[in-house]
């Protein structure tokens, strides 16, 4: 993979940290390691992850890892963040210290943007050093026709809390067909992988990090929802014991429900619904009509109503001639948002209302 980093920077950043020639060892191993530098001195690149290794390897001999770990996140540019960070797992320094210092570098809840990108890099860095340390079990359940239910498997997040389900493929293949000797032979194959312990990833340390600092903050303090509501709701995946439930503050939210999507509105809500069922269901009896005004706007609906049972919640919407061929996205996009930001019935209808046109009328 090809990755440039700000060389002026990166120079004014170690100078004040080494006695050795920064400049002349990356000169050294420009002819053996393939290193760039650019010819306005702006960006020095490694062309080769293994090369990049061996960079890495050299430039450390004696200076921390995980200083240069971290100081290269105040040189990276932020739409770099998920790159950068996927390659921190590939690495063994102090991860809480690291972790902890990043957070607390880039906190501003005015902008958190910089979070999300780190945990989409972190997380996929994580599964990539997942596959890495099992590879030869992996190519095998692919060789077999069965690396994608494997792999769903093995997933850390293959199970629902929330509806107690789990995904247990191959076992219910295994009751269909219990001679089928494939199936038993993924089976065990499967069962040869060794679980991940999530609690010793970077994702997991990263996202306990952020879970410290923002349990300590009320959303009506927050400007940056919209990062907030995926944090939220990442950190809750990752484990039910960050939970940021109660520090969402749903009426301060009905203030300034029009500044933001309807994205970030209805995640909110479900992050609050997961975390605090009693809180979510007083604040949603006490304003049901505002909520459904406000789904029925944002969704561009006609109708929208809860039925006389109590239990279901009904969309109406006008599907133009244009947009015939959608018109399940339009249903599926609608119930979506609906079903998010009010998860508490048992069943919910679309329906279109698609106009007749008599061309053959004055």
């Amino acid at each position: 993979m090809r990755y440039s980093i700000i060389d002026k920077k990166l120079l004014r950043s170690l100078a004040p940290r080494t006695v050795y020639d920064i400049g002349q060892i990356l000169k050294s191993m420009a002819d053996e390691f393939l290193v760039h530098i650019s010819r306005d001195g702006d960006y020095i690149e490694g062309l080769h992850p293994v090369r990049s290794r061996h960079i890495v390897e050299y430039l450390h001999e004696y200076y921390p890892l995980e200083e240069t770990a971290y100081n290269i996140t105040k040189l990276v540019d932020l739409q770099d963040f998920s790159v950068l960070f996927s390659h921190y797992p590939e690495f063994a320094f102090d991860k809480e210290s690291f972790y902890s210092d990043v957070v607390n570098e880039w906190w501003n809840l005015e902008d958190l943007k910089c979070f999300v990108s780190a945990i989409r890099g972190t997380f996929s860095g994580c599964v990539m050093q997942y596959f890495r340390n099992n590879e030869e079990l992996f190519n095998e359940a692919n060789n077999q026709g069965g690396l994608f239910v494997i792999a769903t498997e093995v997933c850390p997040f293959a199970q629902f809390r929330e509806i107690d389900e789990s995904v247990q493929t191959l076992e219910q293949m295994r009751e269909i067909m219990p001679k089928n000797e494939n199936i038993q032979y993924l089976l065990n194959l499967k069962d040869s992988i060794p679980a991940i312990d999530m609690t010793q990833t970077d994702i997991y340390i990263l996202s306990m990090r952020l879970f410290k600092r923002l349990k300590e903050v009320n959303t009506k303090n927050v400007s940056d929802l919209d990062a907030y509501a995926m944090i939220a709701d990442w950190l809750y995946n990752m484990d039910a014991s960050m939970n940021l439930a109660s520090n969402i503050n749903l009426t301060d939210l009905c203030t300034r429900i029009e500044k933001y999507s309807i994205d970030t509105i209805s995640l909110l809500m479900y992050t609050a619904y997961c975390g605090d069922r009693d809180i979510y269901s007083l604040f949603v009896s006490e304003n049901l009509e505002m909520i459904l005004s406000y789904l029925k706007r944002t969704t561009f609906s006609h109708k929208l109503y809860v039925d006389e049972t109590e239990t279901a919640i009904h969309v109406e919407y006008v599907l133009r001639a244009s947009e015939l061929q959608n018109g399940n996205q339009e249903s599926v996009s609608r119930l979506n948002y609906i079903c998010r930001t009010l998860p508490i019935y048992e069943t919910y209808c679309s329906d279109a209302i698609m106009p007749k046109y008599d061309m053959l009328q004055p």
